[in-house]
C-alpha cells in the first residue's frame, strides 16, 4: 500500500481516519510533501502551498512516481500571503513553518486557517515551541512564530481540541544544519464545530 511508505506528521496521521472520503485539503508550507503525499494516497484532494519551487518540484516528482498527481495541486506562494477563502477546506494543515514567520504573520496565518476550515472541518498544526533551543538562545527569535502550548490553545479557543501534544523530536539533519539535533514541538488537532 502506498501510504505505508509515507510517514506523515502525527497530527495528520491522527486526523486521517476522521476525514470524509475525498476531502479538500490545504497543506500550508508543504515542503517536499510528507503530509500532502500521505493524504493524497488516501484519496483526498490536496492543495500544496510552499514558497520553494525546488521543494514543490520534488513533491510533484514523488506524486508522479506514486501515481498521485491527480490528487495534488502545487502552488508556489508564501504561506503568509496565500489567500484562504472562508469555509473552503475539510482540513488545513500547517507543519514546521510558523517559526519562519514573524509572530504577527504566524498568528494571522492561524486565524486564516480557522476561517478557511469548513463547518466540522479540521485544523492540524505542528510547530516549534518556545522551549526550542534556538528560541531560548537567540533573543532575535522572540518576535518569530514560536508558541507555548497555552498561547496556541488560546488562539484555537473556539475550536474543539481533539489532540494536543508537546514533545521533543529527533531531526537527522537538513541543509543549513546537517548534524543530528532535537526540536521541541507542539502538535495540535482541532475541529471547527461538530462533536468532539
Amino acid at each position: 500500500m502506498i501510504n505505508d511508505k509515507i510517514k506523515p506528521t502525527t497530527p495528520v496521521e491522527f486526523v486521517a481516519d476522521l476525514l470524509p472520503a475525498g476531502s479538500k485539503v490545504l497543506d500550508l508550507g508543504s515542503g517536499t510533501g510528507r503530509d500532502s503525499l500521505y493524504l493524497a494516497s488516501l484519496g483526498h484532494h490536496v492543495m500544496a502551498v510552499d514558497s520553494s519551487r525546488q521543494a514543490l518540484e520534488k513533491l510533484e516528482q514523488s506524486g508522479k512516481e506514486l501515481k498521485l498527481q491527480n490528487f495534488i495541486t502545487s502552488i508556489e506562494a508564501k504561506v503568509e500571503d496565500y489567500v484562504i477563502f472562508a469555509s473552503s477546506y475539510g482540513l488545513i494543515n500547517c507543519a514546521h513553518i510558523l517559526h519562519f514567520l514573524t509572530l504577527d504573520q504566524a498568528v494571522a496565518v492561524i486565524r486564516k486557517m480557522i476561517d478557511g476550515v469548513e463547518a466540522s472541518g479540521y485544523l492540524t498544526i505542528t510547530t516549534f515551541s518556545k522551549n526550542e533551543a534556538d528560541y531560548l538562545a537567540k533573543e532575535f527569535l522572540y518576535n518569530r512564530g514560536y508558541f507555548s502550548k497555552e498561547e496556541l490553545l488560546v488562539l484555537l479557543k473556539d475550536l474543539n481540541i481533539l489532540m494536543v501534544n508537546e514533545q521533543v523530536i529527533e531531526d537527522i539533519g537538513h541543509p543549513g544544519r546537517p548534524e543530528p539535533h532535537e526540536h521541541h514541538v507542539i502538535e495540535v488537532v482541532a475541529r471547527k464545530g461538530g462533536n468532539r
